[in-house]
Parts: C-alpha cells; structure tokens; sequence
C-alpha cells in the first residue's frame, strides 16, 4: 500500500494520507508535510506543543469514514504521539 494516493481493495476505494503533526495547548491540530521539522512549525505557532508525531489518514470513498491513527515522535521536540490524538486530528475531517 502506498504512503499516499490511492488503492483499490476489492469493494472499496480507500484514500491514504501520512503527513506530521502537532498539538497545541489548546488541543488544535496542525497538520504539515514532511519537509517541514516539528520544530519550525511549532515556533511559528507561538505556543505550547501537548502532542508531536506522525499521522497516517485514511477515508473510506464507499462509505465516507475516516481513520487516523498517529505513530512516532518528533525528535526535534522531544515530543512522543499519544493515542488520543488521533481522536483531535479526526475533527478536523468531521465535515468532509
């Protein structure tokens, strides 16, 4: 399965995404790409980091669900990803 795009099972259509992410103290999530360090995003939001690491999102073209699941850490941080923050990054995708 790829990192990103699109791959076909056999009845469903699934869309796959891995980006990084970050949490801010007040629980928002910023979602980015891996060029960018977990660092620099964060010193440009100006605010306490909760929750560092990568995500992979998966959404269902059959029948709409979404997935997140997060993994790693940002070493740049010193930050490891935490399981509810899976649960913040999906609701960002609650409307889609």
């Amino acid at each position: 399965m790829p990192a990103r795009g699109v791959w076909q099972g056999r009845q469903t259509k699934y869309y796959k995404m891995k980006v990084k992410y970050i949490i801010l103290e007040d629980n928002s999530p910023i979602l980015f790409g891996q060029t960018l360090t977990h660092k620099t995003v964060a010193d440009a939001m100006g605010q306490k980091v909760n929750g560092a690491g990568f995500c992979s999102i998966d959404k269902s073209n059959i029948t709409g669900d979404i997935s997140v699941q997060v993994f790693g850490e940002s070493i740049s941080l010193n930050i490891k990803s935490k399981p509810e923050d899976s649960k913040l990054i999906k609701r960002l995708f609650a409307d889609f």
